[in-house]
């Protein structure tokens, strides 16, 4: 008797090593993964796809790479030229909207109109607050940045191209959106082993659950050899 409940112990114990061994790992990669969205390459943490949109600010339209990538923040909707990011943020550019009321004042988000001028060579930026983006052979490309005082250098891929003018002073080509997400409140989930969430309807940060770690991969082989033994 005593014989047959240690084998019968056995076995229920290789069994359920074998079950540890087919189950999948703990997801704990939404804040480091990173996700391929069209022309937008390679996105990440608070963005995602809307396949993964548990992972964060889901964009739409990254199946496909023709198409405009939008975002919904509170109901409306945005166009999304680029995403950069830097020192702990990320930063959408997009065409100028007027529904920004949505999104204004939100803690961790900030929001600039971004102005981009092609200005002669030489031009004096002194009395306007002008700051210069790049050089140009024929031109220099200027921005202003509303209500940064002063602006946060834009990271969007602004590149020299050929003017359709050939006199001109300083004229305004562009108007763009610039969405700055602060990141910084993800630390104090990420200190406590937590992972960090951001509601796509209020913008608000929240710590998720606590971060599990993955459960290790066994060798399947063995273990149906250990069960097989066991049963002999």
């Amino acid at each position: 008797m005593a014989s047959y409940l240690v084998f019968y112990f056995l076995f229920l114990f290789s069994y359920f090593l074998l079950l540890l061994s087919a189950a999948p790992e703990w997801d704990t990669k939404c804040a480091k993964e990173k996700v391929s969205c069209g022309y937008l390459g390679e996105i990440s943490f608070p963005f995602t796809t809307v396949d993964k949109r548990e992972c964060g600010l889901y964009i739409i339209g990254c199946d496909n790479n023709s198409s405009v990538k939008t975002i919904n923040l509170i109901n409306q909707t945005y166009e999304i030229d680029s995403i950069s990011y830097m020192n702990n943020s990320a930063i959408i550019y997009g065409l100028n909207s007027s529904e920004l009321e949505p999104i204004k004042n939100k803690p961790n988000f900030s929001i600039n109109t971004v102005n981009f001028y092609v200005c002669n060579h030489g031009y004096d930026n002194s009395h306007d607050n002008k700051f210069k983006y790049k050089n140009c052979a024929d031109y220099d490309i200027y921005f202003t940045s509303t209500p940064d005082k002063p602006p946060m250098f834009p990271i969007f891929p602004l590149a020299c191209f050929p003017v359709p003018f050939e006199t001109f002073n300083c004229v305004d080509i562009i108007s763009l959106l610039e969405i700055k997400v602060d990141l910084e409140s993800c630390e104090g989930c990420y200190l406590e082993g937590k992972s960090c969430l951001l509601n796509q309807e209020t913008l608000n940060f929240t710590c998720g659950p606590v971060l599990k770690p993955p459960i290790p991969k066994r060798n399947d082989r063995h273990l149906k050899n250990a069960v097989i033994g066991t049963v002999l």
